[in-house]
């Protein structure tokens, strides 16, 4: 049995218009957007999702793909 943990690095406002998704920004879904998250705050969830089992840990983001100037800071996440 593998424990994955998924966090959302950036909610909603999604450009996509994925009829199933609470995160696009084309509905009124009641989710609050919020920016990305800072690094640090993603690196303490990992250590936690570590810490508590989990062997996979993913990141989600309610974008088509990261802007340019977020790169580098999804690269560090990684």
């Amino acid at each position: 049995v593998q424990i994955s943990t998924l966090l959302s690095i950036k909610t909603g406002a999604c450009p996509e218009d994925c009829k199933y998704c609470s995160q696009s920004g084309h509905y009124n879904t009641g989710l609050e957007k919020e920016k990305l998250m800072e690094i640090q705050n993603v690196l303490t969830q990992a250590r936690e999702a570590k810490a508590s089992g989990a062997s996979r840990f993913c990141m989600g983001a309610a974008w088509r793909s990261p802007r340019e100037k977020d790169m580098p800071y999804v690269l560090d996440m990684v």
